[in-house]
C-alpha cells in the first residue's frame, strides 16, 4: 500500500502526480552502505570469537555448556526408566526376559580416546584376539565420532564391548545401560589420575587463587578433569566462572597442554588430566619445566571397561574373565596405558561416587543425543 494520499477520482494521472509531492527518502545510499559495513565488521568479529581455537567447543554445545557451568540448578541423575537395579549397586540389571538377551554372532568393540582421533584400532587387536579366542566369536572394531554415538550404539545393540573415559562413565551407565567391570590397574590396584591446573613457568599465577581475572582453558564438554571437575572444585574454593575467571575451550587435553606451551591457546592456565600431561612429556611434545602446577585434585578412577547389559550372562562372564586376566606387557596396549599393567575389578558404586557428585553439582544431565550413530 502506498503511503502517499490518493488523488480525487476526477483528477487525471498527470494532475495527481503534479499535486502529490514525491516521497522523501528515509535513508541515503551512503548511510545504508555504512550500516552494512559496520554490521559486517561486527558479524566478522563475533564469528571469529566463536570459532577461534581458544574457544573451540563454543559451537553446537555452547548453550548447554553455559547451562552446565555450575551456575544453574543441580540435578539428581539416576538410571534411565527403561532399566532396573534390583541389588542397588547403581548398575543396570541383566534383562530378566530371556527374549531380551543378546548373543551376537560377531562382537563389536570400541574405545573413544579422551583425545579423539589419536587411537589406532590395531592397538586393541591383542585384547580383541583374546576375547575372540575365549568366546569363539569374531571381534570387530567399530569407530564412532562421539561419545554420544558410542552410547547410542551400546544402548541399541550396535556395540557390545567398550571403554568409556572417566567423565562419560556415569552417563553411559545411566543412559546406555553400560556395565563397567574393569579399570586399568597397576599391580592389581586400580590406576588413577588427578586433575591439574597448569600455568606457564613464568606466569604471575603462582597459586589457584591467582586465577581471578585470568582465563582458564577447559578441554571439551563431558570431560571430567578438563571440564566438570575444575568447575566444581574451583567453585568450592570460591572461584566461579565468568564472575572470577574467564574460560575458553581448546577441544582436547593435548590442545590445552601444547597450546599453553606455544601460545596457540589464548589462556593463562589450563585444566588437564595428570596422566595425559605425563604422556605429552614422555612423548617429548612439551618440557615439564615449562609449566607450574598450581592445583592438583584428589585422585579419580581411570577409564572403565565394560559391556552392554543385554549380553547373555555366560557370554558377559567369559568376556569379563578374559579382560581381568589380560596383561599389557609385550602388547601394543602399553602405549595407550603406559603406567598400567592390566585390568582390575571395578566397583562402580564406590569408585565413581565423586564423579557422580560432580555431574550432579554442575547440572550435567545423563542424557544422549538422539542422532543415529554411524560406525566408520
Amino acid at each position: 500500500m502506498s503511503e502517499t494520499p490518493s488523488a480525487p477520482e476526477t483528477a487525471s494521472a498527470e494532475s495527481s502526480s503534479a499535486a502529490t509531492p514525491p516521497a522523501k527518502r528515509l535513508f541515503s545510499p551512503a548511510l545504508v552502505l555504512a550500516c552494512v559495513a559496520v554490521g559486517a565488521v561486527v558479524f566478522a568479529i563475533a564469528w571469529s570469537q566463536i570459532n577461534s581455537p581458544a574457544v573451540a567447543g563454543r559451537g553446537v554445545d555452547f548453550d548447554r555448556t553455559l547451562n552446565s557451568l555450575g551456575l544453574g540448578s543441580p540435578v539428581s541423575n539416576k538410571l534411565g526408566d527403561a532399566f532396573t537395579d534390583s541389588d542397588q549397586d547403581l548398575v543396570v540389571d541383566t534383562p530378566s526376559d530371556a527374549a531380551a538377551l543378546r548373543d551376537p554372532d560377531t562382537l563389536k568393540f570400541c574405545f573413544l580416546s579422551e583425545n579423539a582421533g589419536n587411537v589406532d584400532p590395531a592397538m586393541w587387536q591383542p585384547l580383541m584376539d583374546a576375547i575372540s579366542q575365549a568366546t569363539g566369536k569374531p571381534v570387530e572394531y567399530a569407530s564412532f565420532a562421539t561419545a554420544d554415538d558410542q552410547m547410542l550404539a551400546l544402548r541399541d545393540g550396535g556395540l557390545d564391548i567398550t571403554l568409556f573415559n572417566t567423565g562419560n562413565v556415569p552417563r553411559a551407565v545411566n543412559a546406555a545401560g553400560f556395565v563397567p567391570v574393569a579399570s586399568p590397574s597397576v599391580q592389581s590396584e586400580p590406576a588413577s589420575y588427578n586433575m591439574l591446573i597448569l600455568t606457564k613457568a613464568d606466569s604471575d599465577i603462582k597459586a589457584v587463587e591467582d586465577l581471578r581475572g585470568h582465563r582458564l582453558a577447559l578441554t571439551r564438554y563431558g570431560s571430567n578433569s578438563g571440564y566438570k571437575a575444575p568447575l566444581v572444585l574451583l567453585k568450592e574454593l570460591g572461584l566461579e566462572p565468568e564472575r572470577d575467571y574467564d574460560f575458553a575451550f581448546s577441544g582436547s587435553h593435548d590442545n590445552s597442554i601444547k597450546g599453553l606451551a606455544d601460545g596457540s591457546v589464548k589462556a593463562d592456565a589450563v585444566a588437564v588430566a595428570s596422566d595425559l600431561f605425563a604422556a605429552a612429556i614422555e612423548r617429548g611434545e612439551v618440557k615439564e619445566d615449562a609449566f607450574t602446577v598450581v592445583y592438583e585434585s584428589e585422585a579419580f578412577p581411570r577409564a572403565a571397561f565394560g559391556m552392554a547389559h543385554s549380553l547373555k550372562p555366560e557370554l558377559a562372564q567369559s568376556i569379563q574373565d578374559t579382560v581381568l586376566s589380560f596383561q599389557f606387557a609385550g602388547t601394543s596396549l602399553q602405549a595407550q596405558f603406559p603406567d598400567s599393567d592390566g585390568f582390575s575389578p571395578l566397583a562402580y558404586k564406590d569408585s565413581f561416587a565423586l564423579i557422580r557428585r560432580i555431574d550432579d553439582a554442575v547440572g550435567f544431565k545423563h542424557e544422549i543425543k538422539t542422532e543415529v550413530p554411524t560406525a566408520q
